[in-house]
């Protein structure tokens, strides 16, 4: 099963050092590692094109869904795989996620933190992270424990085209077609590192309104039966 690892970036130059060897290290031939670079000098410095290995240079910060969905609309391969830059999510993981699409009624399959631990989860996150993730569950009647991590692999045309969210709150509404287009959502454990280098782009209050918003929005679609 072949895949495009579609890595949203912004101001992750130093972690790209360390992260794409990993990549490369676990992706065999066909799959390709689509970066989309959200800094106005570009990762040319660091990141050179080769085969199997592209940079889209999105000049317009609009956000990381926007970054996610550019990737999706030039991704080659039947599964995407969403790692961010940061090294947080380990590469060496992608291949439990691939095995479990192997069945084709699973859509998406979510490297969970709350079965392989985080080194990043503060209380504020942890019980933010369950809260969510009990509103999904309750929306759409499945048991998840980890709904939001980004660290995820998800069938092209699930998100190929017809996405609308540019922030963080995509992860929701890429959950939300999921389901509605008849699919699994599965997860697998895999442990989240801390940050190398960088700042964090995610903030607790700020963009858990904006989660919460979003799975109500999906939950109602989902039970009334809209696309």
């Amino acid at each position: 099963m072949k895949a495009s690892i579609i890595v949203p970036a912004k101001n992750e130059n130093e972690n790209f050092i360390l992260l794409l060897p990993r990549l490369k290290k676990v992706l065999k031939d066909g799959h390709e590692i689509i970066i989309v670079d959200d800094v106005p000098e570009g990762t040319e410095s660091i990141v050179k094109p080769e085969k199997n290995l592209r940079v889209i240079n999105n000049h317009t910060f609009k956000g990381k869904g926007y970054a996610m969905k550019l990737g999706f609309q030039n991704a080659k391969n039947d599964i995407c795989v969403i790692v961010d830059a940061d090294l947080s999510h380990s590469p060496e993981d992608i291949p439990k996620l691939l095995e479990l699409l192997e069945d084709p009624s699973v859509g998406v399959v979510i490297g969970s933190r709350a079965l392989g631990g985080s080194d990043e989860y503060d209380p504020i996150r942890a019980i933010g992270n369950s809260f969510l993730t009990l509103a999904f569950n309750f929306f759409f009647g499945v048991t998840l424990f980890d709904s939001i991590n980004g660290f995820k692999a998800i069938r092209t045309n699930i998100v190929a085209n017809g996405l609308k969210i540019n922030d963080m709150e995509i992860e929701y509404e890429i959950l939300g077609r999921c389901m509605r287009k008849g699919y699994k959502i599965k997860e697998v454990a895999s442990h989240e590192a801390a940050r190398k280098y960088g700042v964090a782009k995610l903030f607790a209050i700020k963009h858990g309104y904006k989660f919460m918003k979003q799975i109500i929005i999906e939950g109602i679609k989902y039970r009334l039966g809209l696309d």
